[in-house]
């Protein structure tokens, strides 16, 4: 009784907080018992943790003792959770990226952690100082600082404060308002010099409850100058806007430069947490965030400059960069290389597919995505014989080059690491690359990571829309997507034995991706004859007695897996009835859209079309006496359809199941129309046949 009345009371203050729109004066280190009692959050009872506050305040300052001096911004960040159970125990480890590029760079300036719990009915708590952090590089743009607090459990109230140093100006710290566990009050508090104009955006389908922003009167910034000469004062002056006060030392000039600057305060309370829904790329896509960048910069008594990227100029950066584009310049490591793969005679096609296949079974993708090469130079990777995806499709591109090709690298997000978004440029967007070589109106995509794929056919993380083609005369959007739709036939021809059970023959016919995911399943096992004895284990306790495979040794032909099955207790036999799915041996048994609503866009990996054709012999002395009705559902604009067809005569039955998805993306306002489909499509499914004896 005593939790609920102090869950109450908590809740009645923070909702009182939250209804006129301020934040909760929350002081660090000050954790309360009613925090450490806290079972679970009202809002969200199935949540495994919450948290309590999230403040970040973001201030510029001029540093004066480093060469250059410049200007910096100071990032605090103030983070408090309640754990509820084990679940979310992992809540306990944060991770902080600092970035840094060329001279410019963040530094964790400042840390302190706690882990409070109630022990023996006292509060108690764990600290975490600077010293236990373990800094590790992320990739060639960011460091993690790695924390893990000490004695979390089910709970606790974890509390971290830090602070980041950053000359790195282009980007400010985005803000995540929203986590995959619930938000009680998250802030961004920015103060910015009128000098720095930045564009701001929001991700994300929340809304705010503060959004304010508005100038302030005056911000005064100190600038120390040496005084190495006796006109000090005057070319000073001339480099200073004209309100500036000073005060001459002897050593140095003191400057205070005025600013009208901008305070930024955005604030939500409430936030639901992050649910993944099926078919969903990457939550990158739809959390809730603040993100800005440097649009110009107008010193005192200077011309404005502008900072805003272009794609034009980020390509630019990206073919000056040592680990892409200067690493495409011909070389003798290449060369020679080069000279092992193909002829001088060969022509383009033959040199193409020659290059593609070498790459592709000689060297091994070690699991890392990368648009860049991790190796200093190439001759270490050609050496090496692996590599992340920047190192070998890099590679790749370098010798399609070298041999004459038009051949560039696409830099591109994978499906995981969240959709680009064009309005936005810049090369941090990135996260993979591969090649692409342009051959009059004939284009080809390739990724020599996986040994499975064909010519434009780059894997499934790929397919994820928009892309980058970067080169130093060329570059481009080009929508990185399965041009062809992946068909699956199935065709069946049984006998219903006297046991119950079904004899007879299944071909499988599969292409394009349904093709390349089954080879891949097969290439996990030592060989064809182990993934044949899991077969039955996979597929509903079919035994196989023999089986032909066609096309596996080509990954462009259809892959053709034609077996000789017996299916035990398919059927259900009472008196003088059998009862069977004509459909059970490759059903869907659930539907993955439950939910009445979505909130997200359903994203299918590919366009695909699967057909079930299954056909019974009806057995000697029996009749048909039920079969399932007819049925096709299609959406309003026919992209997505199911179909359920039987044809009977005396002794046959055949029933036929088509399903299509030919488009990859389903809005919100199409998901009603999607999810009955699956629904009709399960729940057909499961219809039986009746057969009775002949009297």
């Amino acid at each position: 009784m005593l939790i609920k009345v102090l869950l109450l009371t908590i809740s009645i203050l923070l909702s009182g907080l939250i209804s006129h729109a301020q934040a909760p004066k929350i002081k660090f280190g000050k954790v309360s018992q009613e925090e450490l009692l806290m079972k679970e959050y009202e809002r969200d009872t199935a949540a495994d943790a919450v948290i309590l506050y999230d403040s970040g305040n973001l201030r510029f300052t001029y540093n004066n003792y480093e060469s250059p001096k410049r200007f910096e911004f100071i990032f605090k960040r103030h983070l408090r959770i309640k754990i509820f159970n084990k679940d979310a125990l992992n809540y306990g480890n944060h991770d902080i990226y600092l970035y840094h590029s060329g001279s410019r760079g963040e530094k964790l300036t400042e840390f302190k952690a706690y882990s409070y719990n109630i022990e023996n009915g006292k509060i108690t708590k764990d600290k975490l100082g600077k010293k236990g952090l373990l800094i590790e590089e992320f990739d060639k743009n960011r460091d993690i600082a790695k924390c893990v607090l000490p004695n979390v459990k089910e709970g606790t109230v974890i509390e971290l404060e830090y602070t980041i140093t950053s000359d790195y100006l282009y980007y400010l710290r985005e803000w995540q308002f929203q986590y995959t566990i619930p938000t009680v009050w998250t802030e961004f508090n920015a103060i910015i010099p009128e000098f720095y104009k930045y564009k701001h955006y929001f991700k994300g389908y929340n809304k705010l409850t503060i959004n304010d922003y508005k100038s302030i009167k005056s911000e005064k910034f100190q600038i120390l100058y040496e005084d190495n000469s006796n006109t000090v004062g005057r070319n000073a002056s001339a480099n200073l806007n004209t309100g500036a006060s000073f005060e001459k030392t002897t050593k140095r000039i003191t400057w205070n430069l005025d600013s009208e600057s901008k305070r930024y305060h955005f604030a939500a309370a409430n936030i639901p947490a992050f649910r993944n829904e099926s078919f969903m790329p990457s939550k990158e896509n739809y959390l809730f965030k603040l993100l800005f960048e440097l649009s110009t910069v107008k010193m005192p008594r200077s011309s404005i400059r502008s900072y805003a990227q272009t794609w034009e100029s980020v390509n630019e950066e990206i073919m000056d960069d040592d680990k892409v584009g200067k690493l495409l310049t011909s070389n003798k490591a290449i060369k020679k290389l080069l000279s092992e793969i193909i002829n001088e005679t060969d022509d383009k096609n033959t040199k193409m597919n020659k290059i593609y296949k070498y790459v592709q079974n000689t060297y091994k993708w070690n699991g890392n995505n990368k648009y860049y090469a991790t190796s200093e130079k190439i001759s270490e990777v050609i050496e090496e014989k692996s590599g992340s995806s920047g190192d070998l499709n890099l590679l790749l591109v370098a010798l399609f080059g070298e041999a004459g090709l038009n051949a560039y690298p696409v830099l591109l997000s994978t499906r995981s690491n969240g959709m680009i978004v064009p309005a936005y440029p810049g090369e941090n967007a990135f996260n993979y690359v591969i090649a692409y070589i342009l051959d009059g109106t004939d284009t080809y995509l390739f990724d020599a990571t996986d040994k499975f794929c064909t010519p434009n056919m780059p894997p499934v993380r790929c397919l994820n829309g928009n892309a980058r083609i970067c080169g130093e005369k060329f570059t481009d959007w080009i929508d990185i997507k399965a041009n062809e739709i992946s068909r699956k036939q199935i065709v069946g021809d049984f006998t219903i034995t006297e046991d119950g059970s079904l004899e007879g023959k299944l071909a499988t016919t599969r292409n394009n991706y349904f093709a390349y995911s089954t080879r891949k399943a097969i290439d996990e096992y030592e060989d064809l004859e182990e993934y044949m004895d899991e077969y039955g284990n996979r597929n509903h306790n079919i035994e196989v007695d023999d089986y032909t495979f066609k096309g596996i040794d080509s990954l462009v032909s259809p892959l053709e897996m034609v077996l000789d099955v017996e299916i035990l207790d398919a059927t259900n036999q009472a008196s003088d009835l059998i009862y069977f799915n004509p459909l059970n041996v490759y059903t869907r048994e659930d539907n993955p859209f439950k939910s009445e609503e979505r909130v997200y866009p359903v994203n299918f990996n590919y366009p695909s079309l699967e057909t079930y054709e299954m056909n019974y012999t009806i057995p000697d002395g029996y009749e048909i006496s039920e079969i399932p009705k007819n049925l096709k559902f299609e959406l309003d604009d026919k992209s997505a359809s199911f179909s359920y067809k039987i044809v009977q005569d005396e002794n046959s039955i055949k029933v036929t199941l088509s399903k299509k998805i030919a488009r990859t993306i389903y809005n919100t306002n199409e998901y009603l129309q999607l999810r009955d489909l699956f629904n009709q499509m399960i729940s057909k499914q499961s219809e039986q046949i009746v057969l009775k004896r002949k009297i």
